[in-house]
């Protein structure tokens, strides 16, 4: 098996780059535990925050998780299941183009969210997680309206009081549950949701990572072994 191991503490992007390993092919150790033949990677934000040091890990480390560029996605699954209106909200035109293609409503960049929100939101979804996205988040949701994160890497503060006169829930989610992942593998079967995928070779991790970190990519950064 290959993997992109990460051999040095993390220091950001410009540390050493990743090194191309043959690792041996994993076993199951208990008896629900299975092997997976992996078609692709998904490059991950979450790998982002491990070399920015926001995230502590040892080394040697694999990384990847697969949580980046979800929000096309979410915008998709949200119109199969549900009739709520859909804001999209990013800081590149082409990714809010993106949300508009995928069935997004409206779209806005992050300095027009209190115009395009207000504070009327039942809910807002946060892919980026951070100390802005949060806030912006929390200032944007109406009474009893609801905060899921899904991004990682900043720290959300609100007030006690604040919380408990608006009602507001906060809810962080990681990856969901088992019937949740079938119904969504139906909706990928049936055509529903459909992944736009930039893929990378394997090799390319590095580069994959620093056009994350850049805000290039546009749907879902994919390494092919």
């Amino acid at each position: 098996m290959r993997a992109m191991v990460m051999t040095e503490a993390p220091d950001g992007i410009s540390r050493r780059a990743l090194s191309l390993q043959q690792r041996a092919r994993p076993e199951p150790e208990g008896s629900f535990d299975v092997v997976v033949r992996v078609a692709a990677a998904g490059v991950c934000r979450s790998d982002l925050h491990i070399l920015m040091g926001k995230l502590p890990t040892s080394v040697p480390h694999v990384l990847g998780h697969e949580n980046s560029g979800l929000g096309h996605l979410a915008v998709q699954i949200l119109r199969a299941l549900c009739p709520a209106r859909i804001l999209a909200v990013d800081t590149r035109a082409e990714a809010r183009d993106l949300a508009l293609a995928c069935g997004a409503h409206s779209v806005c960049a992050p300095s027009e969210i209190s115009d395009a929100a207000g504070a009327q939101a039942d809910a807002v979804v946060d892919f980026v997680g951070s100390d802005e996205s949060a806030s912006s988040a929390l200032a944007s949701l109406g009474f009893g309206g609801s905060y899921i994160a899904v991004g990682v890497g900043g720290t959300l503060s609100i007030p006690i009081l604040e919380l408990v006169a608006n009602e507001t829930r906060i809810e962080g989610v990681y990856v969901g549950t088992y019937p949740e992942l079938v119904e969504l593998t139906q909706l990928a079967l049936r055509g529903d949701v459909r992944p736009v995928v930039v893929p990378y070779a394997l090799s390319d991790a590095d580069q994959a990572l620093r056009d994350l970190a850049e805000g290039s990519i546009v749907g879902r950064a994919v390494l092919v072994p």
